[in-house]
């Protein structure tokens, strides 16, 4: 007897990551939806700006979500698809443990092949960094 296991389209991939992505859950989204060799492009700016392998990617989020305190604002854009790409917007107000108050607006392109992001891409400025009050 045949399995009858039905594919995910792009659509059904980006709605799934907007959903996990708008309760926070960057791990799960990874893990989920992430293949295992995916890439992660920074802006030129960034320290690492190219990751390699969900292993690296979810220490790397881990690392950066515990720097966390509180999240002042955090919006994820319904997703434009194409055929392999789809992209999102992400603005996120964050307060972090060094004190620092941190906005973050990013526009994100997926890559998918075989139902799974093998590739994603972040577009943003140097995040505006004040001291909180």
């Amino acid at each position: 007897m045949q399995e009858n296991k039905s594919k995910m389209s792009i659509g059904t991939i980006s709605k799934k990551l907007v959903e996990l992505l708008r309760k926070r859950e960057f791990i799960r989204a990874q893990k989920e939806l992430f293949d295992l060799d995916v890439i992660r492009i920074e802006p030129d700016f960034h320290p690492q700006v190219k990751i390699e392998g969900l292993s690296k990617i979810l220490q790397k989020e881990n690392e950066f979500i515990t720097t966390i305190k509180t999240w002042h604002e955090h919006e994820v854009s319904e997703p434009v698809v194409g055929k392999d790409y789809f992209c999102i917007r992400m603005f996120s107000k964050l307060q972090m443990y060094n004190g620092q108050l941190l906005e973050i607006d990013e526009l994100i392109v997926y890559q998918v092949s075989n139902e799974k992001i093998i590739k994603e891409q972040f577009f943003y400025d140097i995040p505006k960094k004040r001291k909180s009050s």
